[in-house]
Order: structure tokens, then C-alpha cells, then sequence
């Protein structure tokens, strides 16, 4: 019988030998991280690149300190294989591939570098390359000599540039809050200069600013007035596409409440689609002498042949003190939207000036065609 000693003693050798096996095998070691300073020598163009590199977790990006080019890109942290692209906006964007080294402190590998020469445009080269990692301060969250400022960071946009040199006043720059404009003041910090401005140009949207999300631009739907009849149709004959609204018995509504569009009053039509709604057509009428004239004294009528209002060729709206106010839209062109349409399906028609709206929204139960063939909508109440 052996004795418990030499067990243990033999046990002692097994487990040596397994950690040896895992080190020749790389298990456990530290992943690379090519943050920092490098010089790239490029062959055998004999250029030689000062290049700050900022990794995040597998993510990269390249700031090149003679020009405003940045480059970005991936690495296997567990190997150190990389590749990455830097694109000068006068030509295709130059690519490279390569390996660093275990230690993190060198690289090597090829590319594709495309140069802008006047006369004769952008031309590509093969390239070759490697790197060295330069020892700097630059990031130590010290002011060195040399320095005008270090954030501790190598990061770019946040008024000390990944070179420890101030960025200029004026520069963009961000915070912690999406919701607020931020520029540089030229000393290293960033400073709000007020809201930012989540206007996506559109009348049919909601545009706000969300503390987390930033900038939201949900659909613009109201609580308008109702009619107890309403009929949309679109008929989707190629780019000549025709939409047809017809809004019948409604709320009433004055003359006055319509506004006069021959001089002030301005007028959109929204057309919003799906759950969330999403805005399929928008069409926004400026007040116009010409277009839009009086009919009687209880209605105005809009007509344009061009359908410069994107598509729209005929509106009329018509007042009543009787809850039997009118409003016809019609439309054709390319802005039309082209069925099938998501449900449920609203159409809004605002007044800019008065802010009033009519509207109408209809359900897939509302619709007795919704396909590639056209679109039947209709509403109906007591």
C-alpha cells in the first residue's frame, strides 16, 4: 500500500504539470488593450503615422493627429487580430488588417491606402505596416509638461483632444444631459448654450426631448372634432396614386373657426398608420389668394392642378352651426401613400391658426379593402 504522503506528493506533480499546460496555452492571459500612443510606419510609402488609439471593450477608434481623419474598427481582445478603416471624405475609405502582439506594445499587418493626389483624383496603394507604442502622459488625468490639459481619458469630444491639447472654443462637445446644446469654451470644459433643438421639420409630429432617449418624434394625433360619415379611399394606379377623404355630418363648426386660407390660415393633412402611429403622408397647405377662394358664405374651396402642395388637388371646407360641417381632400401624385396601410389608420386635417383639427380614425373592421389593390376605409355613427 503507498503511503498518503506519496499521494500527495504525486497529486503536487499533476497539478503543476496542468497549470503548465494551461499557460503554454494561453489560458488566462491578460487581453490585449492597444490603448494609448503608437507610431504607424507605413511601407513602402515611408510615412510615419502618430495615431492615439482608444479601445473599448472589442471596439476601436483611431485619431490621426495631422489631419481631422478618425478611423474606427474591431479587435479580438483574447488574440489581438484587428482591423480597422479610416476614411478621408476626398476618398474611399483606406482599410488595414492585422495582429498585435501579446504585450499590446506592437502591431503589424497590410492595407489598402487610398491618397488624394490633384491632379488625378483618389488612387489606392497596397500597404504594409507596423506600430510601436510610444510612452506618454498623455491620459494620466496629470498636467505634464507639454500638455495644456489631461482629462484622463483619451477620448475625443470632450474639450481635451486625445493629443492632451485643447480643443478650440466653439468646438461641439457633449454632456451627460441629451437634451441640452453644449459647445467648448476653449479653457477644457463643456458648456450648455441652451436646449437643443428636436424640431425634425415635419407638422405632422410631436417633436420633444426625452431625459434618457434624447430627441422623440411621436405622432402628432389629437383629439379633434368627429363626423358621423366619413369615407378614405386611395386608389394605387402606379405614381399617379389618387386619395379621396371624405368627411361628412360633422362637428359643427364656424366659419371663422376655419379661418380665412385665402390670406392667413394655413392648413395640414396628416395621414398616420400602424401601432405606434407612423406618419405615411403629410401634406402642408399654405394660405394663398389664388389656390383657395370663398364659396357663398358658409364655405371656402382650395383648388390646384399641379398639386403643388405635395398632391393635393382639392379641399373644401364647409361650416355649420348644425353638427353637419363638411370637409372634402383630395389628392394624387407620388405623396399619396401606397396601400396596404397598418390599422389603425388616421386622417387629421389641422388648421395652423386656430389649431383646430378634424379627424377620423379607422380600424381593420372599418376597412373593406386594404391590399396592394387599393384602400376602402369608411366610418359611420348615429
Amino acid at each position: 500500500m503507498r503511503s498518503g504522503a506519496s499521494r500527495r506528493s504525486r497529486r503536487g506533480w499533476l497539478v503543476f504539470v496542468l497549470l503548465a499546460m494551461a499557460a503554454n496555452a494561453g489560458i488566462g492571459r491578460a487581453d490585449v488593450d492597444l490603448s494609448g500612443d503608437w507610431q504607424i510606419n507605413l511601407s513602402p510609402q515611408a510615412v510615419t503615422l502618430p495615431v492615439v488609439i482608444d479601445q473599448n471593450g472589442s471596439a476601436l477608434t483611431l485619431y490621426f493627429s495631422l489631419s481631422t481623419t478618425q478611423g474606427t474598427g474591431l479587435i479580438d481582445p483574447s488574440t489581438g487580430v484587428f482591423s480597422f478603416s479610416a476614411h478621408d471624405v476626398n476618398c474611399f475609405a483606406s482599410t488595414f488588417d492585422g495582429a498585435a502582439s501579446p504585450d499590446g506594445n506592437s502591431m503589424a499587418g497590410t492595407g489598402t491606402l487610398w491618397i488624394f493626389i490633384n491632379p488625378g483624383g483618389c488612387v489606392s496603394f497596397p500597404t504594409s505596416f507596423t506600430g510601436t507604442r510610444v510612452s506618454t502622459l498623455c491620459g494620466n488625468s496629470v498636467l505634464d509638461s507639454g500638455e495644456a490639459c489631461d482629462d484622463g481619458n483619451l477620448h475625443a469630444g470632450d474639450c481635451c483632444s486625445p493629443f492632451c491639447t485643447l480643443d478650440a472654443a466653439g468646438a461641439p462637445c457633449t454632456d451627460s444631459d441629451p437634451c441640452t446644446d453644449e459647445v467648448c469654451d476653449g479653457a477644457g470644459t463643456c458648456v450648455v448654450t441652451g436646449p437643443v433643438n428636436c424640431d425634425d421639420g415635419r407638422s405632422c409630429t410631436a417633436d420633444s426631448c426625452d431625459p434618457v432617449l434624447g430627441c422623440i418624434h411621436p405622432a402628432d394625433l389629437r383629439a379633434c372634432r368627429s363626423a358621423r360619415s366619413t369615407k378614405l379611399v386611395i386608389n394605387p394606379a402606379g405614381p399617379e396614386r389618387k386619395l379621396v377623404w371624405k368627411w361628412r355630418k360633422g362637428q359643427s363648426t364656424s366659419l371663422t373657426e376655419f379661418a380665412d386660407p385665402r390670406t392667413t390660415a394655413a392648413y395640414t393633412l396628416c395621414i398616420y398608420a400602424g401601432t405606434p402611429a407612423t406618419v405615411v403622408a403629410e401634406a402642408n397647405i399654405a394660405s394663398d389668394n389664388d389656390r383657395w377662394s370663398a364659396v357663398g358664405t358658409q364655405a371656402f374651396k382650395f383648388e390646384d392642378a399641379s398639386g403643388g402642395f405635395a398632391g393635393m388637388r382639392r379641399i373644401i371646407l364647409k361650416a355649420s352651426d348644425a353638427n353637419r360641417t363638411k370637409i372634402v381632400v383630395k389628392a394624387k401624385g407620388a405623396a399619396v401613400p401606397a396601400p396596404p396601410l397598418g390599422a389603425p389608420l388616421t386622417a387629421q386635417l389641422t388648421n395652423r391658426d386656430t389649431n383646430i383639427c378634424w379627424c377620423t380614425t379607422y380600424d381593420a373592421a372599418d376597412m373593406s379593402r386594404n391590399d396592394d389593390g387599393g384602400l376602402k376605409a369608411q366610418s359611420t355613427s348615429p
